[in-house]
């Protein structure tokens, strides 16, 4: 018996919505508008001629009666598209039937992308009237249909339109993927298969092949295609999902788990898998509403596509230039590659548009903190982030951005105050409890440094590096030598640490310095400093240098951080005779 089919995280995000990618070149080349204008990207299975309809048979079609609610830059397309609609009717039956065809068709687009459906499908249906052998306004009636609930009219839409262009892969798509959601794996599996024929290699019917496997409880038939389309396409949420189902079916809940955990948390954020479909691309490029393009370009960032990203983001602004979110995130990509002048006008812009929002004002005081502190200007830095915990005094990545710049600053008792505040606020947050120690441990107070490691160690996200600073201060914390207890203490913690880092090297070396061992003390410091050498970093290796001085003239290490010192957690490679004992729960 077959297994219930495995819905994907990205079934909730209409189809309409999602982004293929690849469309930076021509956004670049500023041709959406020329796009949108004149419908481009038509099949090249044509019919012989469009159809002469008089204009009393078309369908009526008005513009939205909330028109005046969107963004201006949508409100003119509409404008153009709807004036070549009435252009096309005014000349009557002595104009070009495959124009207005195009025409009706982008119109139909438009409705569809900006979510007025029932307008849309009038619209396409004038198109297929107009042309009845251009198989788009067949593909994208089809979709809304399917939307709609409206199977039979989907199907019956989709396979017209992979009649009219057979050597088109996306009608057979979806109708691939509406009869697997209908649990006809047999029929599923062959409209796949048919793609693949045509297509080696196609992204969506490779991941259809791997979710009728996994439907049919065979998880390993699944693994191959899914593992290729992870290779090439390492973000989209459905590859990941299906792995974590095939994992889990295959008994691995760890890699279950770590496939799971590459989804966003939020159904918006989820990547769909490209295929590339050029008749998608063209209905997407059609959405210039700042809410759309902003949400594609915070995506595009998040891959590193940020060229991608500065040029969504910039038409978001240009959709919504009063939206002071929208230059925000535009300044972010602008940083991204480069333009950081240009992000700092930006942010300038946001905070004057944010007026008496204070969450608004508070995140781009927060950003032009952050592109600040990247130039060096590290008092500027400082005042634009006060003036973000002013405005929003529960901001833990102010506090945690100004905590760093105090550091840098040497000011280690405000840097622990803003960190302390975090704490309270946000005990969770990755790295505030093990720099909130390491400075209380810089500062000498050794006794607010323990509990307050103790404490972290309840929450903390990320155990290895607090357990390493606890060591430490228990190792270098008695004048002579440290108490047994203390020592054995810190021995266990050093053997329940994980993998040797530079971080767990030092450690290593205090921690046998503690105890008299000054061979095996000099044996791991010299391994740390080794990678450190090779990395380059010179204020650390300066620090590492002087320990290794101590541990050679038999002296042991009483100072468990230093005021300048780095969190660096390159591997180390340990020293001969070293390797660190089996990996232990610490008590």
């Amino acid at each position: 018996m077959s297994a219930p089919l495995p819905d994907s995280p990205t079934q909730l995000v209409r189809r309409r919505r999602k982004d293929p990618f690849g469309l930076t070149a021509l956004l670049a080349m500023g041709l959406l508008t020329a796009l949108v204008a004149t419908a481009c990207g038509k099949s090249d299975s044509r019919g012989p001629a469009a159809t002469d309809v008089a204009s009393e048979d078309l369908l009526e079609v008005t513009p939205p009666p909330d028109l005046e609610q969107l963004d201006d830059v949508v409100r003119e397309q509409f404008d153009r598209i709807y004036d070549a609609v009435r252009a096309t009717k005014s000349a009557g039956g002595t104009g070009d039937p495959s124009a207005a065809a195009d025409a009706w068709g982008t119109l139909g687009q438009w409705f569809h992308v900006y979510g007025y459906d029932e307008s849309a499908e009038l619209a396409y249906r004038n198109a297929q009237l107009l042309d009845p052998e251009e198989p788009r306004w067949y593909y994208f009636f089809g979709e809304l249909a399917e939307d709609g609930g409206r199977i039979e009219d989907a199907e019956t839409a989709y396979q017209r339109a992979a009649d009219l262009a057979p050597r088109v892969a996306a009608p057979v798509l979806r109708l691939a993927d509406l009869t697997l959601r209908q649990q006809d794996l047999d029929r599923a599996e062959g409209l796949y298969r048919q793609i693949l024929v045509d297509h080696p290699g196609y992204p969506g019917a490779l991941l259809g092949e791997a979710r009728i496997a996994l439907a049919r409880n065979r998880p390993e038939d699944s693994l191959a295609p899914l593992e290729d389309l992870a290779r090439r396409q390492p973000e989209a949420s459905e590859v990941n999902y299906s792995l974590s189902l095939a994992w889990r079916q295959l008994g691995d809940d760890d890699k279950a788990d770590g496939f799971l955990a590459r989804l966003p948390e939020k159904n918006a954020d989820q990547i769909p898998l490209d295929s590339g479909e050029p008749w998608d691309e063209e209905l997407f490029a059609v959405d210039v509403g700042s809410r759309t393009l902003t949400r594609r370009g915070v995506r595009a960032a998040h891959r590193g596509e940020h060229l991608r990203a500065a040029v969504l983001l910039g038409r978001a602004v240009a959709a919504d230039p009063e939206g002071p979110e929208e230059r925000i995130n535009y300044a972010l990509a602008l940083r991204g590659v480069g333009l950081w002048r240009d992000a700092a006008k930006e942010l300038s812009e946001a905070i004057r548009l944010a007026g008496d929002r204070p969450e608004l004002a508070s995140k781009a005081h927060l950003e032009m903190g952050r592109l600040l502190m990247d130039r060096g200007r590290l008092e500027g830095a400082a005042r634009q982030l006060e003036q973000a915990i002013d405005l929003d005094e529960a901001s833990v990545a102010a506090r945690t951005t100004l905590g760093k710049i105090r550091q840098r600053q040497g000011r280690l008792t405000d840097a622990a105050d803003l960190y302390a505040t975090v704490r309270t606020i946000r005990p969770d947050v990755e790295g505030v409890g093990f720099w909130y120690g390491a400075l209380l441990l810089a500062l000498g107070r050794r006794a607010d440094a323990t509990q307050a490691i103790e404490q972290d160690l309840e929450t903390a996200p990320s155990r290895h590096p607090l357990e390493l600073l606890l060591a430490r201060n228990l190792a270098t914390g008695e004048p002579g030598a440290p108490e047994a207890a203390n020592l054995a203490r810190a021995r266990k913690l050093l053997a329940g640490a994980g993998p040797p880092d530079v971080l767990y090297a030092e450690t290593a070396a205090m921690v046998a310095a503690g105890g008299g061992a000054f061979a095996d003390a000099v044996a791991w410091q010299q391994a740390a400093i080794d990678t450190l050498e090779h990395l380059g970093l010179r204020p650390a290796l300066h620090i590492a240098r002087r320990r290794l001085v101590l541990y050679r003239e038999g002296e042991r290490c009483e100072t468990p951080w230093e005021a300048d010192e780095r969190l660096i957690q390159a591997p180390v490679e340990p020293p001969p005779g070293q390797r660190p004992p089996p990996h232990e729960t610490p008590s």
